[in-house]
């Protein structure tokens, strides 16, 4: 053998392993293209072309391919899914699954079938919205209605006024909480907590059953709902546990403690008092 059929078998060698050394992307329409893989992300491949490997970037969406076929040998299949499996030789597979990315909504409005507060039982809705990308941060609006009737006039409370010296009473308050939440791990989650502080602003009426002295008789005269109108003014911590069984569905829990700083009863300052609410919300994301 001659120093030309030498070099000639030698460059042959050269151009094969060179072609063989090539990845190859196996598109779902049936085309295949030898191309040098640079990245696999999330979503899609980045590569050269073979014929061209100083050449530009092309990216392509694993949705688009069958199968990958690297250098090595090893395989990639992903059946037009974005699913992955990798195939190393004899019989060695690994799966890759991307699990769907939920998209959780900035907004979430809820009904509270139950609200315990100071004035007893009650109900309301919530209002809930994401102020960040991460959404560590939202604005929150509670608005709730609450009523507690103490009691009313019996047989065996002639005068309507019970042990403690309360009058037979009735009281109904609106609230409305404005407020802050922080979310330390975002609020983009299956189950999150968040801590918050919100402005308390009610007004409401307390209705009394009462007897009075006549001034002309000098006896007891039973005087119906004699009424008072109440504001209060204050604030309140808020710690919740936030449920998101689905990236539409919400479940939440409340708790908030705080205090006032005005509580007026017929325009006369009262004592300040210690707040305290517990609700229970469902709703949903949007």
């Amino acid at each position: 053998m001659n120093i030309k059929n030498i070099l000639l078998s030698a460059f042959t060698l050269f151009m094969v392993q060179n072609v063989s050394a090539q990845d190859k992307i196996y598109k779902s329409n049936g085309d295949v293209i030898e191309v040098k893989v640079k990245s696999v992300n999330e979503n899609d491949i980045t590569y050269k072309k073979s014929n061209n490997p100083d050449g530009p970037d092309y990216h392509i969406n694993k949705t688009e391919l069958t199968k990958v076929i690297y250098a090595n040998g090893s395989e990639e299949n992903y059946n037009g899914t974005g699913e992955r499996s990798i195939n190393f030789g004899r019989g060695r597979t690994m799966q890759h699954k991307r699990k769907p990315k939920i998209h959780y909504g900035n907004n979430v409005l809820a009904f509270v079938p139950v609200q315990l507060s100071n004035e007893g039982i009650g109900i309301g809705i919530t209002y809930e919205r994401v102020l960040d990308k991460d959404g560590m941060f939202s604005f929150y609006l509670p608005l709730s209605y609450s009523y507690n009737d103490l009691g009313g006039m019996s047989a065996f409370d002639p005068v309507g006024v019970y042990s403690d010296g309360r009058s037979a009473q009735s009281i109904s308050m609106f609230y409305a909480c404005p407020g802050i939440k922080y979310y330390p791990t975002s609020s983009f989650g299956k189950v999150k907590y968040s801590v918050g502080a919100s402005l308390v602003v009610a007004s409401g009426t307390t209705y009394k059953s009462d007897y009075v002295t006549d001034p002309v008789s000098g006896y007891p005269v039973y005087q119906d709902r004699i009424s008072q109108d109440r504001f209060l003014l204050g604030f309140m911590i808020t710690n919740s546990l936030n449920i998101n069984p689905s990236s539409k569905l919400y479940l939440g829990i409340d708790m908030n403690l705080g205090t006032s700083y005005l509580n007026q009863i017929d325009g006369k300052t009262d004592d300040v008092r210690f707040l305290a609410q517990f609700a229970i919300k469902a709703g949903f994301r949007f």
